[in-house]
Order: C-alpha cells, then structure tokens, then sequence
C-alpha cells in the first residue's frame, strides 16, 4: 500500500501552523491599539486559509512548504503590527498625541487602500488563495493520494500567491504604515509646535496684561518725582570722582557692617550745615547703592517746592519705587496699593506706611539680600515740621522692624533738635548711627574743596592759565568756602557768568574777610550779597525806579514762592512783565536756576533758587545787610495773595470741558491733558497755594507802602477774599478735586477764617466759608470721587448761598442766612 501514502507529515507544520493562528489571533486583540485600516478583513482571511490548511493532508511536502510561507507571511504582519504598537504605547495613555496618532492611523485613505489591496491585488490575493485552499481534499486518509497531485498543484499556487502576498505587504503595506506614523508623527510635531508657539504668546499676553494691571495700580499711588533721578534734582548729582574719601569710608563701614558697634544699625543719618554738600553725596550714595543693585527707593526733599517739602507724597513714592526697583517686592506692593487703594488715594500716614511700606517688606524672605531707601534733606520738609516730621521719622524706622530681610535707611539732614531728638529716642537709638559733617578732619575737607575748585576753574576760558599764574587760588577759594559746597558751587557759577572778567571776579570774591568766619554761613551770605551787589548795583536802583521794582517783585518771588514758575507765568499772576522778570533772572543765575538762553530767552522756562539758603538769606534782616535786596515776607505774601485771588476769578463749573461732568474722576482718561490745556498755570498755582499766602501776609487793610511809595497789596485782599467765597467757592473745590488737592481744602478756608475774623464787614463771606468747609467734611469721598457733585442740589446739606437781608438788602447793611447751601454759583 505504499503506492496509497502521501508523504510524510514534517512535525513542525502543525506547531508552525498553530503559532501563526495563535499570532493572528493576538492581533485581533490589538485593533484598539493598532487601528491600521483593512487589516481586520486580512486578519480573518489569513486565519480561516491557516484552518483550511491544517485540515488538508494530501500532500505532505507541499503542506509542508506552504505552511512555512503562510508563517514568513504572519511573522512579517506580526512584526509590523507590534512595531505600530509598541510605537503607539511609548506615548502616555493620558497624552493627546497618542489620540492623535491612532486617529491618524485610522483615518489614513492610502493606508487603507494599500492594505485593501491584499485582497484585489493584480495577483494571487488573500480571496482567491482562499478559494483556492477551500478546494483542498480534507477527507478520508484512503482517498487522499486520489487528490495528492491536484492538492500538490493547488498548494504550490497557494505557497507561490502567500509569498507574492508576504513581498507585497512587506513593499506596499509596510512601508505605506510606517510613512503614515511618520506623516502623522511629523504633523503631530508642527502642531505641537505651533500649539507651543501659541502657548508662548498666550503666556507672554497673560504676563504683559498682568504687568500692565500692575502698572496701572501702581501708578494710581499719587507719587511725587522725588528721586535721585529726578530732573529736579539734577544739580545734586554732579558728584566729583576723587573727593569725599574720608566720608565715604565711613559710610561704607556702616553699609558693610565692618564693626561689631554697627551689626545692629540699620538707620544712617548724615547731619551737617546747609551748603555741605549732603543733596550731593546722597545722590552719590544712592548712585551706587544701584549700581550695587540694592537700591530700593529714594525721596529728596526740596524746601519751596510743592509735593517734594511735605509729607503728604512719601510713602507712596518710596512704595512705588520700590515695586519698580525690587522684584521681590514689586507682587507684594502691588496687592497691597491694590487694596489700600479702595480706602481712598490720599490718606493719612498712619495708614498709608503699614499698608505700602511694612505690610510687604514682612513678606519678604529673610533671605533676601540688603536694601537701602535714601530720604535726603529732612530739614526742608516744611509742611506742619514739628508733628508730621516726626511721625513719617517713626513710620519709616518701623518698617526695619517689620522687614525680616535687611531693611536699610540713609538720611540727611541739617543740624535739627526736632529730628535729632526724634531718632534719639530710646525706642530706635540702638538702630541709628549718626555721621556727622562736622567730625571729618579739616584737612580731609579742604582737599575736597580745592579738588572741586581746581576742576571747575580749569574749565572756565582762562582758568588753566590763571592757576598757572596763580596755582594758590584754588586753596584760597577752598579756604573762603569753610566747608561749605554750595558756596565754592556758587561761586565757580559766578565766575563762568563773567568769562571776560574771571580774574576780576576771582579778586572781588577774595577780597573781603578772612578764612576765619565769624558765623558759619558767613561767607556764603558775603557770596550772596556780592552777586546781588555785582548783577544789581545800588546806585542804578536808585536812578531806575522801574528796574528796582521788577528786582523787588522776583526777589520776592524766588523767596516765597510754593513752586518753581517761569516768567510768563508769574506775570499772570503778579502783573509784571515777563520780559522785566527774564532780565532779572539772566543776571541772578549764579543763585538762581534758569535755563534760558540769554540770546534767546525762553519765557516759559522755570527758575527757582539753587539752594534754599538764598530765599533765606534774602528774609533774613540778620543775613542780608541791604535794603535793596532784603525781601518784606508779609508783603510778598499779601502781593502773592492778591493774585492768587485775582486769578480765581477765571474759575467756573467743568472748566475741564468734560462731555459729561458727572463722570467720576477716576474714569477720565485724559483729566491731565485736559487740566494742561484748559486751566492755566497760574490759575492752578493760584488753587493750591492762594491761602498759604494769605496766611503769612500781612494784616487785613494795612495800607502800608512797599518801595517807591507803592501801596501794599493787603489793601485789596479782603475784597477780592469776598468776592471769591461769594462767587467761586463752588468752581474752587471742584478744580481743587479734580488737581487731586482736595485734601487741602478745609486748612485753606481756615485760613482765610482765621484772615478776616473780627472783620464785621465780612460776616457773610466767614458764613460762606465755613459752610463751605462743612459740606466738604461732610462729603468729602463723593466730592473726591466725582468733582462735579459740589454744583448738585441732591448732595445733602448742599451749598448755594441763599441771603435774607432784613435791613436794606445790602450785602453791607443787611443779615445773611444760610438757608439753603449748595456749592453750585
């Protein structure tokens, strides 16, 4: 019967054959994983032609060699499959890319047309193999050698169809799966790349709105230009490399805590007399304390100046400042200004330091490095000295205590038993070191003055060749000064006002006194006298009424004056001629600041003294020695006083121009410009400072002369006074509130009290007054928050005078009668 066997079975087939089915199987399971389109239907045929041919035993040998080519043919799906895998699983589960790449898979059209052809291919497909295996004999084992040679042929198609079947996945599908991940891949990686492009900028948006919120808190802090940096204090920073050696070696032993004694000083005080120098070194300090990058804040005080001689500014200055300086800080002052804010824009100090200042220097970490505030010139804050100095003095130590990091202030100051007994008290002693001027040695002093002469004499046109000439003048110079700065300052400025004439000068400067002083400041008065005596000699004020009149009126100005002004300005206010006060100005500016070209003098640029002795000197019977320059306070008030009133009359309801009044001032955009551009200088000097003149001039109707038998101006303040309350209170407060100067206004209408009391002819315009005063206690935030409400009959207790004149209805003769007070005129 061997003619009836079939070849032998190789042992292998069935396993080869049950792995393949097995392998198969497993990647049904993986079509969640592995979504590659049309491999489901593939999957199945090639498992069914498998089964079928298992079940065939007619032909052995070729049995044999097809089940190897039908296991090559799983393998290579296999491998293909696992690699799509494994790719899809090193993606996180959670991640959208991994979602991605299966939709993509997915949804690839090639793909699936590559793989749908394993069924139409142009070739033996799957189908027909199929087909083909559905013929093979599976019955009885004595009929099979009936269909060995058929089955032989069937199976040789069926091994030659899965090869080209195994060539075509391998060339077409494969490569069409991998080109799909890497195309999906590659797409995947462009979003990405613009989901991260679009991420930057979203978070770059967040961070710039975030900064600008920021911003914009910040600068709703009323904050004065009061800096190192400030333009105001541009004279101060001219500091000269090589001098204050000594000095700045012991600041730098206070800075640097070289001592056991100076451990616990976190408060430096700087004293000496006026004109030292101490606005210089100050600026210098606070220079390289920001090179240093601990810098934190600054607030220079200038006498005569408003904003920058009161308290009111401070805190809220050095808060900004320091949000801009100190990153650490900048998060904390500006959730804290945020809510300190809703309280109200200008509060008390009290209130003002621990929100700005103590609240989020706490929140600082210990860790962080040193910094330093620099407050210069305490003696010239002058507003309410004796209470406020003080408190702001105990407010600002206190931040130290509150401060976990190192908190550091440096002051100045003149000699000041207010201060000096402020900061000696037992309560802070033992955080304050004091550097004083005074106890540098001479001969440290006098190198500094004579470095400092040296170098502004070379600079003049024959300075080299005068110290050639004359090399001991620069140390006579420095002698004459005695350690005063702003004298060897002012007195280079006076010799570069004379170039033709510096040795004539330098003569004139040299020649009187000693280098012995009687009194400290004076060579400095000596200086003064000298450029006033040079500029203005005596005899041509005598034979010039006229020019001894503008010379009295801008004295006068530079003594008194609140703010620093220009001449066109000032001729509004004072009614003389801009031009008069230019020539003045041009002949004072060895002592006084004014830029203006003298070829081309510009009228609207601002003076003001170069320092605060020379108002002084000028008020002071004691220093100035001459009539023709010394300044009568009281007049010069009651001058200033009478136009400042005069200028009021100008005021009227929304002179703002505003669309619509009753818009709250924090919602006008453009309140500034507007202020700019419809309510002039003067009359904006003439709202803030009117009444701070009127309470230094002098009495009520005094009609004394001033030079030249001029009348006093005192003469015609009480009626402009009456004339104001009777017809401007209203306009005033609202300009007074929209300038952000509401707070003034209660001290003012005090003041102009206090001015006529006694006077029965002003019985109504005190009435007017102090119901003026009281409706703005009364409703002092509505007032703040929106201006234009002082002219509204629905604000309570209103303002609008009403009279009742029982006598002849005359403002004189009859009785007023506050009945019905609303501020709308």
């Amino acid at each position: 019967m061997n003619c009836c066997k079939a070849d032998s079975i190789d042992p292998s087939v069935d396993k080869l054959l049950s792995g393949a089915r097995l392998a198969l199987v497993a990647s049904q399971g993986l079509s969640n994983i592995v979504p590659i389109p049309g491999m489901g239907p593939v999957t199945n045929v090639l498992i069914s032609l498998i089964d079928k041919i298992a079940e065939t035993r007619s032909n052995h040998k070729g049995l044999n060699a097809v089940s190897r080519e039908v296991s090559q043919l799983v393998n290579t799906v296999d491998r293909a499959m696992s690699k799509v895998a494994r790719d899809i699983q090193e993606i996180p589960s959670g991640d959208p890319r991994r979602h991605a790449l299966v939709n993509g898979l997915r949804g690839s059209s090639k793909l699936e047309t590559r793989v749908t052809k394993l069924f139409n291919w142009t070739g033996s497909d799957l189908g027909e193999l199929k087909v083909k295996a559905d013929k093979l004999y599976v019955g009885s084992w004595w009929l099979r050698w009936f269909y060995s040679s058929r089955d032989a042929k069937t199976l040789e198609e069926i091994q030659k169809g899965v090869a080209a079947c195994r060539e075509y996945f391998k060339l077409e599908c494969q490569v069409a799966i991998e080109a799909s991940m890497e195309e999906v891949l590659e797409k995947l990686s462009g979003i990405e790349k613009n989901v991260d492009a679009v991420r930057e900028v979203v978070v770059q948006v967040a961070a710039n709105n975030s900064y600008e919120r920021d911003e914009r808190i910040l600068e709703s802090l009323p904050h004065a230009e009061a800096s190192y940096r400030a333009s105001v204090n541009a004279t101060k920073s001219n500091f000269l490399l090589g001098t204050r050696v000594e000095l700045f070696h012991a600041i730098n032993q206070w800075v640097e805590r070289r001592t056991p004694e100076m451990s616990n000083k976190a408060v430096c005080i700087l004293t000496g007399g006026a004109g030292t120098g101490k606005s210089t070194i100050a600026s210098e300090f606070a220079r390289r304390r920001d090179d240093k990058h601990d810098y934190g804040a600054s607030f220079f005080f200038v006498r005569g100046v408003s904003d920058l001689d009161s308290t009111r500014l401070v805190f809220p200055t050095l808060a900004y400042q320091l949000a801009q300086s100190q990153d650490a800080l900048r998060a904390h002052i500006v959730n804290a200004a945020h809510e300190h804010l809703k309280r109200g824009k200008t509060q008390q100090m009290k209130y003002e330091a621990p929100n700005l200042i103590h609240q989020p220097v706490h929140e600082v970490s210990g860790r962080h490095p040193p910094v330093f505030l620099v407050i210069d010139a305490l003696d010239e804050c002058s507003e309410e000295t004796r209470t406020l100095v003080p408190e702001m003095l105990e407010l600002l130590i206190a931040s130290v205590r509150h401060a976990r990091f190192p908190l550091r202030i440096f002051f100045t100051s003149r000699p000041n038993s207010l201060i000096e007994n402020t900061l000696r008290r037992s309560q802070w002693a033992p955080l304050v070191h004091t550097i004083s001027l005074h106890d540098l040695s001479p001969e440290s002093v006098q190198r500094d003055m004579a470095i400092f002469v040296r170098d502004k004499l070379e600079k003049l046109p024959s300075g080299q060749e005068l110290l050639r000439e004359r090399p001991e003048v620069a140390g006579r110079l420095a002698e004459r000064a005695g350690g005063l700065f702003v004298y060897a300052k002012t007195a280079m400025d006076f010799l570069g006002d004379y170039p033709g004439f510096v040795e004539d000068g330098l003569d004139e400067l040299l020649s009187e006194g000693s280098s012995e002083f009687a009194a400290a400041l004076q060579p400095l008065d000596d200086l003064y006298l000298t450029v006033l005596e040079i500029a203005f000699p005596s005899k041509d004020l005598a034979q010039a009424p006229r020019l001894r009149q503008a010379l009295e009126s801008t004295l006068g100005n530079i003594a008194v004056l609140r703010n620093p002004m220009s001449p066109a300005v000032l001729e509004s206010l004072t009614g003389v001629s801009r031009r008069e006060i230019g020539n003045v100005l041009q002949r004072l500016r060895s002592v006084v600041l004014y830029d203006a070209d003298p070829e081309k003098p510009d009228e609207s640029e601002r003076f003001r003294p170069m320092h605060a002795t020379f108002p002084q000197f000028l008020l002071d019977p004691n220093r100035c020695r001459s009539a023709w320059y010394r300044v009568d306070a009281r007049r010069q008030h009651a001058r200033l006083a009478a136009g400042c009133l005069r200028a009021l009359g100008v005021l009227e309801e929304n002179m703002c121009r505003l669309p619509d009044p009753a818009v709250p001032r924090a919602e006008i955009p453009d309140l500034g410009e507007r202020l700019g551009r419809y309510v002039p200088e003067h009359v904006q000097y003439a709202c803030a400072h009117w009444a701070a003149h009127l309470g230094d001039a002098c009495g009520l109707g005094k009609r004394h002369s001033g030079s030249g038998g001029v009348q006093c101006a005192c003469r015609e303040i009480g009626e402009r006074l009456a004339g104001f309350a009777r017809t401007k209170l209203g306009p005033w407060v609202e300009m007074m509130a929209y300038m952000g100067r509401l707070d003034m206004v209660t001290g003012a209408l005090d003041v102009a009290r206090t001015y006529i009391e006694g006077a029965p002819q002003y019985q109504d315009v005190d009435s007017l007054l102090e119901g003026a005063r009281q409706l703005v206690v009364d409703h002092y935030s509505e007032i703040d928050e929106c201006p234009y409400d002082v002219h509204q009959g629905s604000m309570p207790g209103g303002f609008s005078p009403t009279f009742d004149f029982e006598a002849d209805n005359s403002v004189g003769g009859g009785r007023w009668t506050p009945m019905d007070i609303r501020l709308g005129f």
